[in-house]
């Protein structure tokens, strides 16, 4: 991908119990990881729920507490 240009996945969880962990490997240069959930359908640098751009791989993990709630049966995407 180029600077500014995202690839999108989206996905769908049923249980804020049960903890969501997104990985984004660095395979060539240094990727970033955003994600939005219903109120944010395609996250950027600009625009996110959740963000992990450090140096390297990035991981984001959604957990049944705040800051990271989610509300069950929702969507979520991620923006790499």
């Amino acid at each position: 991908m180029r600077k500014g240009q995202y690839a999108y996945y989206k996905f769908r969880h049923s249980n804020v119990q049960n903890r969501i962990s997104i990985v984004c490997k660095q395979l060539k240069g240094d990727p970033d990881l955003f994600v939005g959930n219903h109120t944010c359908a395609y996250p950027t640098r600009a625009g996110c729920v959740w963000k992990k751009a450090e140096h390297g791989d990035d991981k984001v993990r959604f957990c049944p507490t705040p800051p990271f709630r989610a509300r069950p049966k929702s969507r979520a995407s991620a923006g790499v």
